[in-house]
């Protein structure tokens, strides 16, 4: 790989800013750190013999896992996400499948249905204004007739019993 350098310091701090890295933890498996690799740190850390050269190439390395990573947490987002917009999809077309718009049975059917609904609506109407109109003649000519009746023969309850009484004390 090369690496174009128009000085060494800036090339180091290039790195530094742009670069996500890694850290081994203690099982040995990497994990993300927030902060840039201190690319000076690393220089100082590295092999004797081994050249800032080398070093920037592992971190450009370290920098191409991280974008690979990244990469590869949207595609599995991506993944997921057109898993579930799938099923959504299946269901769509199996309502489709059960009732096409284009199906002139299904809108016979529809159309008897509404025809049926209505008549029972227009039926049940009817009843409710007899119903009405049998309670309106209840509450104006029966009840008050059954009231008068009731106030009759409450009074000749009453009378049959005074005449009862009378005749007991005779």
């Amino acid at each position: 790989m090369q690496l174009v350098q128009t000085s060494k310091k800036q090339s180091i701090e290039d790195a530094t800013r742009t670069m996500g890295t890694k850290q081994q933890d203690s099982y040995g498996a990497s994990t993300r750190r927030k902060a840039p690799i201190d690319m000076q740190a690393l220089a100082r850390k590295g092999r004797p013999d081994a050249s800032l050269k080398t070093k920037l190439e592992i971190a450009s390395g370290y920098e191409f896992m991280s974008a690979l990573e990244d990469r590869a947490e949207a595609l599995a987002a991506a993944l997921q996400s057109a898993q579930q917009q799938r099923a959504f999809l299946r269901l769509v077309m199996r309502a489709c499948e059960r009732s096409p718009a284009s199906d002139g049975g299904y809108a016979k059917r529809l159309q008897e249905t509404l025809r049926l609904v209505e008549k029972e609506a227009a039926k049940l109407k009817a009843e409710e204004e007899a119903l009405r109109h049998e309670e309106g003649e209840l509450r104006t000519q029966v009840l008050p007739r059954l009231m008068q009746t009731r106030e009759e023969t409450q009074i000749d309850r009453g009378r049959m019993l005074a005449r009862i009484d009378k005749q007991r004390d005779r």
